[in-house]
């Protein structure tokens, strides 16, 4: 068997891919559990492995002289996982204290009488442009696609317009001595596109406007008739107008009692999820003692078969007795699971024109199918049988929608692969349109040969030579660029899966 010092020597002088994937597939297992060991979750594993070979390739030609590969990989996947870890905790860290302080609910009415005599004298400190999408956001309720058409902008700039306009009006009143988040004050100026002009005063103020059009082209004469017989006109005025106070007056009441009724329930929001932040940290400790409880057992069974006995397991107990131990953690998984399942069927639900009422039962029955049978292993946890049986989605879909979605189904390791390449041009600054993602997967479905035989696409039999130039002409150069170090890897990783895949080996 060719050494790893010449396997790197190879692909460091000819950059022999060949060469490159023989070395993941020999030190692939190694590196993944010594990082899944410090990491304890797959994902994280993965992209420390990941960062591990993609050192190697930089450095082949100086590790060709090196004389025990295995302990440089070893180090550095040590370095790599607990980098990764630290980074993961912090990123929890900030994402936990950013939510909560955008979350935070401005105080009551008190504050609100400190804005609203100055409010309008701030909105005038603002562009034209920025004074306009604030009030149609935050004053008139409209979406931002709303406020886009109605100032020729995109939804994306709308956004960022009203954003750059409720900051500047926080800095303002900073200045006056009012302190408030810019989130706080966003919800503090949405509450008024709630208030309701009292009733009856549309019809009012219009017939008024039409009959003062009509009046200002009279004639003096008819002016003056018209003031001698203003007396009625008058009293009905007066009339209408203390209709109006009364009504005002009953509207601010119910508005400031929906306030109220609003911020507490905003706490016991906040509440909610400062809750569940900490049965997320429960549900890692408890998966963490599941997965050395399974390592006793795991190694206990390897002693047992060495005196030619073995210890069976049931992955499926150990599941419902882990969620029947840890009950937030089965409310946790139910969070995290319907979320997995809108980003990787949101392309489904919009092609076959879903319900709301629709897409909630597929989620519904598709996460409680999950927890039903949901199984605990060294590794981790995955649901049993992850697809729901046909007659139930016949149910939800349809016959055309079932297959429609056995369709986008099979197709998913193609849209996971225009994902993965999507982010790396985002990241390099070069972000991707829906339509080229949508034709960077559809590059992968053309030469899938499993796809094409109604199976699910297995990347290692893509014909990638095809593939890839089709790919290629979807992006420019800069988004091509940058996507070449997701391509390279793929190819890499799928080579490996390939080699092991033939040998009957696993990562």
């Amino acid at each position: 068997m060719t050494d790893d010092a010449e396997l790197l020597r190879r692909y460091a002088d000819d950059r022999s891919e060949e060469a490159f994937t023989e070395l993941v597939g020999r030190h692939l297992s190694l590196v993944y559990h010594a990082a899944f060991r410090r990491t304890a979750q797959a994902q994280l594993a993965e992209e420390a492995s990941q960062q591990v070979f993609v050192a190697l390739a930089r450095n082949a030609a100086a590790l060709s002289r090196h004389t025990a590969l295995v302990g440089w990989l070893y180090t550095t996947t040590r370095f790599a996982a607990n980098r990764i870890t630290v980074a993961e905790q912090r990123r929890q860290r900030r994402e936990h204290e950013a939510y909560v302080m955008q979350n935070t609910f401005y105080p009551p009415v008190a504050d609100w009488n400190q804005i609203r005599p100055v409010l309008d004298e701030v909105l005038e400190r603002l562009s034209s442009r920025e004074r306009s999408a604030v009030l149609l956001r935050h004053f008139e309720g409209r979406s931002f696609a709303e406020v886009g058409a109605a100032l020729r902008l995109t939804e994306e700039a709308a956004r960022k317009r009203v954003v750059r306009g409720v900051e500047k009006l926080r800095s303002l009143l900073a200045r006056r001595g009012i302190t408030s988040t810019s989130a706080a004050l966003a919800v503090m100026l949405s509450s008024q596109a709630d208030l309701a002009a009292p009733a009856g005063l549309a019809s009012t103020v219009a017939g008024a406007a039409l009959a003062g059009g009509g009046i200002a082209g009279s004639t003096t004469t008819l002016g003056l008739i018209g003031f001698m017989s203003i007396t009625k006109t008058t009293i009905a005025a007066i009339a209408i107008a203390l209709a109006a106070a009364i009504i005002a007056f009953y509207e601010v009441g119910r508005a400031n009692l929906e306030k109220s009724a609003l911020f507490e329930a905003t706490k016991q929001f906040q509440s909610d999820q400062l809750h569940l932040h900490a049965a997320e940290q429960n549900a890692t400790t408890a998966a963490n003692k599941v997965a050395a409880r399974n390592a006793k057992v795991n190694a206990i069974g390897n002693g047992s078969r060495s005196s030619n006995s073995s210890l069976p397991r049931d992955e499926r107990a150990d599941g419902q007795a882990f969620l029947a131990a840890f009950g937030q953690a089965k409310s946790l998984l139910r969070v995290i699971s319907k979320y997995q399942l809108e980003r990787a069927y949101a392309g489904f639900y919009k092609q076959i024109g879903l319900t709301p009422g629709q897409i909630d039962e597929f989620e519904s029955q598709t996460v409680q199918h999950w927890l039903d049978t949901l199984e605990v292993f060294p590794g981790g946890m995955h649901p049993g049988e992850a697809e729901l049986p046909d007659d139930q989605l016949r149910s939800i879909f349809g016959d055309s929608g079932l297959q429609a979605y056995k369709d986008f189904d099979r197709a998913q390791n193609a849209y996971g692969w225009a994902s993965s390449l999507a982010q790396a041009a985002a990241e390099g600054g070069t972000p991707l349109s829906s339509d080229q993602i949508s034709g960077l997967a559809q590059a992968v479905i053309n030469n899938s040969p499993d796809y094409a035989s109604g199976n699910s696409i297995d990347p290692v039999n893509v014909d990638w030579a095809s593939a890839l130039p089709q790919a290629k002409q979807l992006l420019n150069e800069t988004q091509w660029e940058q996507a070449q170090s997701a391509v390279l890897l793929s190819q890499v990783m799928f080579r490996s899966m390939a080699i092991q895949k033939n040998s009957g080996k696993t990562p």
